[in-house]
Parts: structure tokens; sequence; C-alpha cells
């Protein structure tokens, strides 16, 4: 049976959407295109359903 996230874990979770979100928006920036917004917000859906699966959240 797999340990429910601790905190550590949950904020490292948020460490890398930011990451991701981050880089995406970044990305986005410089191509012009909508492809890496789309990556930041599939992301942001992830990290919400890890966070409402959560027992913690």
């Amino acid at each position: 049976m797999p340990t429910p996230p601790t905190g550590l874990r949950m904020s490292r979770l948020l460490l890398l959407a930011v990451l991701v979100i981050v880089s995406a928006a970044a990305v986005g920036t410089f191509a012009g295109s909508g492809l890496p917004a789309e990556i930041g917000a599939w992301a942001l859906r992830v990290f919400a359903d890890v966070r409402s699966a959560s027992p913690f959240s």
C-alpha cells in the first residue's frame, strides 16, 4: 500500500508544477505559440487533481 504524500512531497509537487508553468510561459513568450500555455494549463489541472486526492488537503 503506497504511503500518502507528506508535506515535503507535496511541496516538491508544487515546485515541479511551478517550474513547468514558468518554463512553459517563457517558451510561449519566445515561440509565440499556444502550445506552452496548454502545457501550463495541463500541469495546473494535474496538480489540482493530486491535491484533491490528498488526504491532507
